[in-house]
């Protein structure tokens, strides 16, 4: 079953999992859906990969791929690093 994506340059904007649905379809032809974007055959899963997030692009060389960048920190991130900053600073052992 063919997947449609929907680009913005290389980077995937959209993701349509059943375009030719009869009910939640885009209720297009695939000339019309591929003046749109791009179909294809399978859209691979990402790699979870702790401390990245996955970008979905997409371009003729490398077909559909990940790009990984840098989660944005958290505020629980942020509070963990300064009580490990703290810690050390008092020379507390923290490593067990």
């Amino acid at each position: 079953m063919k997947k449609f994506i929907a680009l913005d340059g290389e980077r995937v904007t959209l993701i349509h999992y059943m375009p030719f649905d009869s009910v939640n379809g885009m209720h297009k032809t695939e000339a019309e859906l591929s003046q749109m974007g791009v179909l294809l055959d399978e859209i691979p899963e990402p790699e979870q990969i702790e401390g990245k997030i996955p970008v979905a692009c997409y371009n003729a060389t490398d077909g559909f791929h990940y790009i990984y960048e840098d989660a944005p920190v958290t505020t629980d991130d942020r509070v963990a690093a300064l009580e490990d900053a703290m810690l050390e600073m008092m020379g507390v052992n923290t490593n067990g």
